[in-house]
């Protein structure tokens, strides 16, 4: 998950900055997906400091079979892409998709409505405790 500016203009020079960071790394952009947000539950001041949210899709280079060092190569996109204070690499995993935001437990369902929540974890700061969905 990638929050990114909610202009279209500054989301795209950032969205090439990113792709070139994953080119540096051997790696290859399979394509972009715009996250589906509802922020109906949000207050005027979030909904003014909200980020445009968007999915990150990478490819696998061609013999890397080790998941480990794909996951390492992964790891390094988001340590090299300070793009701003709109840009923020959330999560990047090949196997996980972890879903963020400043938000309460009960805002979360309803922000996210594409939300899988089979094994999912909601952790919130204000009471630091996860809660298990099964």
């Amino acid at each position: 998950m990638v929050f990114t500016p909610p202009e279209t203009a500054a989301r795209a020079q950032a969205q090439s900055a990113i792709e070139a960071i994953v080119a540096g790394e051997g790696l290859t952009v399979l394509g972009w997906r715009d996250i589906p947000t509802d922020n109906a539950s949000l207050g005027a001041m979030a909904r003014d400091a909200e980020p445009f949210m968007r999915q990150l899709f990478i490819g696998r280079p061609e013999g890397c079979t080790d998941q480990p060092a794909f996951e390492g190569r992964l790891y390094l996109v988001p340590k090299r892409s300070a793009l701003g204070p709109f840009w923020y690499v959330a999560s990047i995993s090949s196997r996980t998709m972890i879903y963020k935001g400043m938000l309460t437990t009960s805002q979360l369902e309803s922000y996210y409505p594409d939300r899988i929540c089979h094994g999912a974890t909601e952790h919130t700061e204000d009471k630091s405790k996860a809660k298990k969905h099964l």
